[in-house]
């Protein structure tokens, strides 16, 4: 007689256990090591034909800023660009913000203004980083200024917003840095 609760059904069930608990591990390792093995490829492809990416000239100087000559690098660009601008900064990435960061923070003798909407940071699909608008906003030293006036807008449709979100005492997510 055997029932359900035996032995035999429930080591089978732990085996069962066991077996999806490693397939699912197997599966994460096989798609991060595809990822590497993939991202390797394309590196390789990029050297071999002497080609490179928009995104690419980010990162490589990024990586320079960071490397053994990287303060060299920076000074040479801010005696070039000592002044520097970002508008719709709600679209810079996180290795943007790196790059500008990097090259004019804490410095003598430059400037950089950083100007962007904290409610368009939302959009990642057109690059924005909220997590980097956050961190851009929280640094120390970074002086805040906001227009009083919103010409982009009719006023008719700005009561009508604020009417909506206005009945909820936060209704955004980061109220605090938005």
């Amino acid at each position: 007689d055997l029932r359900l609760e035996s032995g035999f059904f429930l080591a089978m069930q732990q085996a069962l256990d066991r077996i999806r608990a490693f397939q699912i591990r197997f599966r994460a390792r096989a798609s991060i090591e595809a990822h590497d093995f993939a991202a390797q490829r394309v590196r390789r492809s990029k050297q071999d034909t002497r080609t490179i990416a928009y995104q690419d000239q980010l990162t490589l100087l990024l990586e320079a800023l960071q490397g053994a000559n990287g303060e060299m690098l920076g000074q040479s660009l801010r005696t070039r660009f000592p002044v520097a601008l970002i508008d719709e900064f709600q679209d810079t990435d996180a290795i943007q913000y790196g790059i500008f960061k990097r090259l004019y923070f804490d410095q003598v003798h430059t400037s950089l203004t950083m100007i962007g909407d904290p409610k368009q940071a939302i959009y990642s699909f057109r690059g924005g980083d909220i997590f980097t608008y956050m961190k851009a906003k929280s640094e120390a030293g970074v002086q805040h200024y906001s227009l009083q006036t919103n010409w982009r807008s009719e006023a008719g449709l700005i009561r009508a917003l604020n009417s909506l979100f206005g009945r909820r005492e936060a209704p955004f997510i980061y109220a605090g840095a938005i």
